[in-house]
């Protein structure tokens, strides 16, 4: 390991960082291996989830020429949350949902200006439109060849890490992921604000996030890659400890939120029964087999759920004959199977009573809104 590398690997070790070194990707199609000098991570365990913050880290070694990034305004600043460059994973079908269909985004968004830390690793006013190397002591400019293979290094890192999980990730477990490359010495930013006649102004900044759009199995999603250098590494790190503490916190409440007024919602509702509905109505059936032994059709062919809001009653709607109707009411044990049904897939611990349907058919159920399992 060079000597850069054992600096950062020590320094995440302190912060509490398991850390992998030199993690090589090798391709399912033949192809070129490659490898990270780190891959860092977090793990704290909370309600039945693994949350993960993952830090994937290549480190930038001294050589001939410098680095040059051209910036320019951003454009909309903080306008727009669903361009916050954050990628995140979860097996958690709950997390999944809510990832995929609850606007998170615009939730973190605005607590960006709240939580100096998010601000910082997050928003800034620029944005780079391009890269270049230039020899050390020299004006010319070349390619931008080390530098989009030490980007493409990452992202490709980052595109490994997402297959595995999704062809065989953890259903109890949540990632963030985040791309970082400290560089050994000073990189150059040349900025253009685009204001007037104003000539470009070049600096030396200790960090820098160049985002990327990227697509990744028809995903289409921005990343941000932290550029800084070796001697800001450290206060940069302490941005990503407590970003995982948020993570830990933020996502948590995020799948309790999947829960809060669940019934007032027929596209989390309906997704939900889908997963309980068939094992719900065995359970029923089974009590209500033991006391209409004598009558055929005697079982419940489908339920629905609906709240009442005004009688703050939760209504089970019974597609079956109206005695199976009174009996399922009338039986401790039928009541028992419901309400734990209800407190464990619903989290509902309220009152609840089983109806009669006020459609004749489930309209979920039978396509009348189209597929429910795109829910």
């Amino acid at each position: 390991m060079f000597p850069p590398e054992f600096k950062i690997f020590r320094m995440l070790e302190k912060h509490g960082w398991s850390v992998d070194a030199q993690k090589k990707y090798i391709p399912q199609i033949p192809g070129d291996t490659f490898g990270l000098d780190l891959l860092a991570s977090k793990s704290i365990y909370h309600d039945g989830v693994n949350y993960n913050t993952i830090l994937l880290i290549d480190c930038k070694k001294n050589n001939l020429n410098d680095w040059l990034f051209f910036t320019t305004r951003q454009l909309g600043e903080g306008e727009d949350p669903s361009r916050l460059p954050i990628v995140n994973w979860s097996g958690n079908r709950y997390l999944e949902y809510a990832l995929e269909k609850i606007p998170w985004k615009q939730r973190m968004h605005s607590k960006l200006r709240q939580y100096n830390f998010l601000e910082q690793l997050y928003v800034s006013g620029r944005q780079t439109v391009g890269f270049r190397e230039m020899r050390k002591g020299g004006h010319t400019l070349s390619d931008d060849g080390e530098i989009g293979l030490y980007f493409d290094r990452l992202v490709k890192a980052l595109g490994f890490e997402l297959n595995t999980l999704y062809r065989a990730g953890n259903p109890d477990s949540f990632y963030n992921f985040n791309l970082l490359l400290p560089m050994d010495e000073p990189f150059r930013e040349v900025y253009a604000s685009g204001s007037g006649d104003r000539q470009p102004q070049m600096e030396a900044p200790d960090h820098l996030g160049v985002v990327h759009r990227c697509i990744l199995e028809g995903r289409d999603f921005l990343v941000k890659i932290d550029v800084c250098t070796f001697q800001a590494f450290e206060k940069r790190l302490l941005l990503y400890d407590q970003l995982h503490e948020w993570n830990c916190t933020f996502f948590a409440h995020l799948m309790e939120d999947f829960f809060e007024g669940i019934f007032k919602d027929p596209a989390r509702k309906e997704f939900q029964l889908k997963h309980c509905r068939t094992s719900f109505i065995h359970h029923l059936n089974r009590e209500i087999s033991g006391n209409f032994r004598h009558m055929e059709n005697k079982f419940v062919k489908d339920l629905s759920l609906r709240f009442d809001s005004n009688r703050q009653l939760l209504e089970i709607d019974v597609y079956a004959d109206d005695d199976v109707n009174v009996f399922l009411n009338e039986s401790e044990e039928a009541r028992k199977i419901a309400r734990k049904f209800l407190q464990e897939w619903f989290r509902f611990d309220g009152q609840f009573n089983f109806s009669e349907p006020l459609w004749p058919i489930n309209p979920f159920d039978s396509g009348f809104f189209g597929d429910h399992n795109s829910f």
